[in-house]
């Protein structure tokens, strides 16, 4: 053969701990502009997975999350050094990503809630009653 041999091992496949931690990474973006090369990257430097923009894109949490974060890291406002201390500017880090945390479950809960009023209304137009859809799982389908 010839040319150096690259190991192509294949990332594992994204669990649901991989997705958050993902969330996380995009939550906490800040700076430079959110692409999903930039994000693989940074993926690839926190959990050692090499996941293509395809994988990413393909969970919509990940992609939701990132569209969001994408506008709000383009409307943030250019910032020249930080002031403060190093604890304060880490701080503001910190309480940046939470925001930006919080935003994005607020979004993916008026999601969840949006669906659900449409699943409730589809099932009682077919004559589906609440106690219908709220009797326990059998035991065999449960996680």
């Amino acid at each position: 053969m010839t040319g150096p041999q690259r190991s192509r091992r294949r990332s594992p496949n994204l669990t649901e701990a991989n997705i958050r931690e993902i969330l996380d990474i995009v939550d906490g973006w800040t700076g430079v502009p959110l692409t999903w090369s930039a994000l693989a990257e940074r993926i690839r430097q926190r959990l050692g997975a090499n996941y293509t923009r395809q994988t990413l894109h393909r969970h919509h949490r990940i992609a939701a999350a990132f569209a969001r974060r994408r506008l709000e890291v383009a409307a943030e406002p250019a910032t020249a050094r930080p002031r403060g201390s190093i604890e304060v500017q880490k701080a503001r880090e910190a309480i940046a990503r939470l925001q930006a945390k919080i935003d994005r479950l607020e979004a993916e809960n008026r999601s969840f809630t949006e669906q659900f009023l449409v699943w409730l209304y589809n099932a009682n137009a077919r004559g589906v009653t609440v106690e219908q859809l709220n009797r326990p799982l059998p035991p065999n389908v449960r996680r």
